[in-house]
This record gives C-alpha cells, structure tokens and sequence, in this order.
C-alpha cells in the first residue's frame, strides 16, 4: 500500500470548504492508500478517521483574513515528506509552502489541489490602500506561480480554473476534477415547518440564507443592504448566517433584528433545510460547495455570474444570476422568490436534480485515484 501525504492549511475542526473536501475524500482513499495528514492544530474537537495518522502543527498566532497560520515547520514536516511515495497539497500557506519547496527538492511526485485563485482571494479579503492591493495581487500571482510549477499536477475544479492559471504562466499539468455532493445526506426537508423549529425559528417566518466562510471576498455586505432594504415589506422574514470569519464582517450582522449568526457549525444541513433561499454574493469562487450544497437541499439560489458558479447554475432554471456588488438587483430576486412560492419550489427541484446528476464524491474519489495511480 503506497503512502500518501496530505498537507492542508486548513483541516477540522475548521470547517471551510477545504476542510470539507478532504472529510469526503480521505475516508474513501484511505482503503487503497496509507494516509498521513499534517495540518495547523486548530482549537477545537477534531474527527478521527480510521486507518489516517494526523500530525498537528502548532499555530505561529498570525492570522490571515480569518485563517490562523500554522509555524514554518521543516523540523516537522521533511521526515514525513522523506518517507511518502506521494506529497498532495492543499494550498501554498505556510505549511502548503514549506512542503512544496521541500517535496521538489527530494523529487518525490508533488500534486495539488486548487481550492482558490490565491491572487483573487488575497486581494479581495484585505481591506488596504489601492497602490498595497495592487503590490499584494502582483506578489501573490508570482508566489503562486513559482510554487505551482514545481508541482507534478494540478488538480482543478474546472477547466475555466485551468484556464486562469494557464494565463499566468502557470505551465505544470492540470486535470478537472469537480467537486462532489453526498445528495442523500444533503436533501430537502421533509417538513420545512419543522425543520425551523429543530433551529428554534419561527415556522411562519420566511428564511434568506447563507453559509460559508465570512471573509470580505464574500462581499456577505450587498446581501445586508439587500436584506434590510426589504424588512418594511416582508417584516416576517429571517437573515440566517451559517459560519463564522473576520471580526469586521461579523459585525455588520451582530445584534440586528431578524439576522441570526449561528458561529461555525458542524453540520450545516438542519439549517440549509430550514432555508427558503440561498443566496451566494461573492467576489471569487472556483466552485462553491456550499452552493451545491444548497441546490442539492432543494434551495433557489441566488448567486454572482461568476465562471466557476456558470457551470451549473442556470439562470431562470435552476438558480438567478445578479450582477456582483448590486443590492438593488438582488433585492428585486429575493423579492420575486418571496412572493412565488411555487417559483420556489420549481427552481429548488431542478437545482437538486442538476446536483444529483453531475455532482458524485464517488465520481471526484475516482479521478483523484486516477491522478494518484500515475506515481
């Protein structure tokens, strides 16, 4: 059995997106593959997964946007890298960074998966002087492509990903590999009257949601100015927001009538389920799982007409685009699904049909092990 080593800087108990990618994916690659992960030694009760051996890395106490930053630890990781057939990298933080420069220097076979467009997410969750931003985009394009091409594969989510990074320069192979759903854990509610009540909300009142991270790329404040635009009309409405993020974002949404800020959750399900409408204003996205995840809970998404989200929402048939940063537009969305139950309803059906066909963790496990059988 080939030995495998997973770096993330992002790993449970931090729930995010990476962090929910690999609790899928590991389980399933742990019967063919003998896992080591290393990844920051977050605060918080962590998962076991059985067969996987989980090194923790202690935190430097910086952070970046809301990500707590691992040290730089060679001492921690070479020995492991020495050891590995395989080296898979999540991202290019500082634990990301230190494995890629030492897994290329001892030419053992080096993947990575792309989560984010690092220059795009940098730039977007930082709050600075325009001349900074636009040092900190140039800086993290050239670290990003230094670190990249040292790598044997890229994982992309989408082809238009690949596009983007061919485009700078960016010349290591790339493979797509989407993302995948577990539709039959992610379904709508039997009973959305219920399913508000088990999150003790008002079953009468309807409920605008999203969930995710709350960085500043989220651009979560066009969903706030859309939100209270409409709380004249529709005073029996709840903003719920599932996750947690940077201390300024949080509080835009603490202490106001009819917002709920639940904190990080576990699990997300009871309160996608207890949705009406997911709405997703963010700047930059590869994907959006928790977009998928949404659609394969019945929802009517509303989402920014970014690339990565054109994929598989399809405007007026199974979601609604609104232009980037326009309150008014995405108001006038959430208006017309507030008034047009069976609008609602139509929309979340086919959003869950176009998950429960194109989007399997089974099928995204299967092309990782294609990629990781070539080494």
């Amino acid at each position: 059995m080939k030995k495998l080593l997973i770096v993330s800087d992002s790993f449970l108990p931090r729930w995010d997106g990476v962090a929910r990618f690999l609790a899928e994916v590991i389980p399933k690659l742990s019967d063919k593959y003998n896992i080591t992960v290393i990844a920051p030694n977050f605060k918080g009760k962590g998962v076991k997964f059985e067969n996987v051996k989980i090194i923790k890395a202690p935190l430097s106490g910086r952070v970046v946007g809301d990500l707590p930053l691992a040290k730089f630890s060679k001492k921690l990781i070479r020995p492991y890298v020495e050891k590995t057939d395989i080296v898979w990298v999540q991202d290019l933080s500082t634990l990301g960074y230190t494995t890629i420069k030492i897994a290329h220097k001892l030419q053992k076979p080096l993947l990575s998966y792309i989560h984010v467009i690092n220059w795009e997410i940098v730039t977007k969750s930082i709050k600075t002087f325009p001349i900074i931003k636009k040092f900190v985009y140039w800086f993290a394009k050239s670290f990003s492509r230094r670190l990249y091409n040292k790598c044997n594969i890229l994982m992309v989510p989408t082809s238009d990903t690949g596009y983007v990074l061919e485009k700078e320069k960016i010349t290591a192979i790339k493979t797509v590999i989407p993302l995948g759903i577990n539709t039959e854990k992610f379904k709508p509610s039997e009973d959305k009257k219920l399913a508000k009540q088990k999150i003790e909300i008002n079953p009468e009142y309807k409920v605008i949601g999203y969930c995710g991270r709350l960085g500043r790329e989220k651009n979560l404040k066009t969903l706030f100015r859309a939100f209270h635009s409409l709380k004249n009309k529709f005073p029996k409405t709840k903003l719920l927001l599932v996750g947690k993020g940077q201390e300024s974002e949080e509080q835009v949404f603490k202490n106001k009538p009819n917002i709920i800020l639940t904190g990080e959750k576990d699990n997300v399900i009871p309160y996608l389920q207890a949705m009406d409408i997911f709405v997703l204003p963010s700047l930059t996205e590869t994907t959006s799982l928790s977009t998928l995840e949404a659609m394969a809970c019945g929802l009517p998404v509303i989402v920014t007409p970014l690339e990565a989200m054109k994929k598989y929402v399809l405007d007026k048939e199974n979601g609604f685009f609104f232009p980037k940063e326009n309150w008014l537009v995405l108001r006038k969305k959430i208006e017309m699904l507030l008034q047009k139950p069976h609008l609602r309803h139509s929309i979340g059906q086919e959003a869950r049909k176009t998950v429960k066909h194109h989007y399997s963790w089974d099928l995204t496990v299967k092309k990782i092990e294609d990629v990781l059988e070539r080494y």
